[in-house]
């Protein structure tokens, strides 16, 4: 964003679109640390759009809760335990920073 239209950029806004996020959105600081978090999400972002490997990758027992689960039906934790998990590394990362 700063490249693009070549200013100074302080932060953005995180928002939840969802009843269970509440709607709820949150302001996040674009200092150093926030700076290096967000490539880091980014890079590993456009690596699985690059592979064609986007994931459906659910956390243990949080299908239950989920406002989606219609879509991907009542096995997908299931399914997520056959997939190798190396390929699951670029979101387990992003995760580990949540």
């Amino acid at each position: 964003v700063r490249e693009i239209l070549g200013t100074p950029v302080e932060g953005g806004h995180l928002a939840y679109a969802t009843q269970r996020g509440g709607y709820r959105t949150f302001d996040c600081k674009l200092d150093d640390r926030g700076v290096r978090e967000l490539e880091l999400v980014l890079v590993n972002i456009d690596r699985m759009i690059e592979d064609g490997f986007l994931p459906a990758a659910p956390q243990p027992k949080i299908c239950e809760y989920c406002d989606f689960r219609a879509v991907c039906g009542p096995r997908e934790e299931l399914r997520v335990a056959k997939k190798h998990r190396e390929d699951l590394d670029p979101l387990n990362e992003i995760r580990s920073r949540m």
